[in-house]
């Protein structure tokens, strides 16, 4: 027995340059059960970030290799703008060293193309949400015990 969805959907900002990874992406999400997911695409960070300033988005799904950004730069430049949103890489190389750093520049998660297996991919989304949710939670809650 499939759990019920969400009532409310998970707003995906994919940034991504390679249009097929993107739709493989919107695709997977599209057949999870037990979430609804809302997808938008941009092929750049610039575009990334005047779509966060008119829109909201829950998580953002970011490629590493992108024209106006590359490596652990476009983390650190995501992170600059859009600290309020919790960042999954989504990137072509399988190294374990690469997805600590990934994470040590702030990134909630790593996940690899080709996404083959939709589980996975919603399970690192939604993870990452409720992650970054208590984070600020508690981020909030120590600045008011100091204030």
């Amino acid at each position: 027995m499939n759990p019920t969805p969400l009532l409310d959907p998970i707003r995906v900002l994919v940034v991504e340059d390679e249009i097929e990874a993107a739709r493989l992406v919107t695709r997977r999400l599209s057949y999870y059960p037990a979430a609804r997911f809302e997808v938008t695409h941009v092929l750049d960070l610039r575009s990334a970030f005047t779509r966060i300033e008119h829109e909201e988005f829950d998580v953002m799904v970011l490629d590493l290799g992108l024209p106006d950004a590359a490596g652990f730069d476009t983390i650190a430049s995501a992170c600059g703008i859009a600290r309020h949103l919790p960042i999954v890489v989504l990137t072509g190389a399988d190294d374990d060293e690469m997805s600590l750093q990934a994470i040590r520049a702030g990134a909630e998660d790593y996940l690899i193309k080709p996404l083959t297996d939709v589980r996975p991919v919603a399970r690192a989304l939604r993870n990452a949400c409720e992650r970054h949710k208590r984070r600020w939670a508690a981020q909030d809650q120590s600045n008011e015990v100091t204030v």
